[in-house]
This record gives structure tokens, C-alpha cells and sequence, in this order.
């Protein structure tokens, strides 16, 4: 009997956890004249893994950007006034951004 109640109260504790949860895809593209740093967006992330950022060649070759060339600002929670509703990628270095002509 006691197994058989924790089978039915296991049965409706993980039914009733179940739910949908809708999500949706932002993104920014910018056009890379190969010097400059900083690239905006303007969207909310909460994590700075919540983003991906990709180097687009002029052939349409999509290659996933190392999170170690760059940073993000603008993440987080909304914050008393504060609300992260945009933010930056910003490289470290020239020769980590993609060359001129090509896209972000």
C-alpha cells in the first residue's frame, strides 16, 4: 500500500511540473568594417551564456565566435530603475574581430 501511494503522489508531483515554457530567438547583425570593437544589441539576456555570437563570411559560413575574444555587458535582472534591456559585445582586440566586409 505505501508503495502504491508513493507511486500515485510521485505520479502527480511530476505531472503537475510539467508545463510549457515559450522562449524566443533575438539577434543583431552588424556589418564588420574589421576595426571596430564594439557591437550593440538590444535585447534581454540574463546570462552572459545566454548568448552566442557568430562570424558570418561573405559566403554565408557561420562559425561560432570563442566567448574568451569577448565580452558582454548589459546582463541581468531588472534592478529597482534598471532595466537590462540591451547591451554590448565588445572584442578585445582588432585582430579577434571578423575582417571588413563580413558579418557579426
Amino acid at each position: 500500500m505505501y508503495r502504491l501511494f508513493k507511486h500515485i503522489l510521485n505520479y502527480i508531483t511530476t505531472k503537475d511540473l510539467l508545463m510549457t515554457v515559450s522562449s524566443t530567438d533575438n539577434n543583431t547583425q552588424h556589418l564588420s568594417d574589421g576595426t571596430t570593437l564594439i557591437y550593440s544589441f538590444d535585447f534581454s539576456i540574463f546570462l552572459t551564456s545566454n548568448i552566442t555570437v557568430k562570424h558570418i563570411n561573405t559566403l554565408g559560413v557561420e562559425v561560432i565566435i570563442s566567448s574568451g575574444l569577448y565580452t558582454v555587458t548589459g546582463t541581468g535582472n531588472d534592478i529597482g530603475d534598471t532595466n537590462y534591456s540591451s547591451g554590448n559585445i565588445t572584442f578585445g582586440n582588432v585582430s579577434d574581430v571578423p575582417i571588413n566586409g563580413d558579418t557579426i
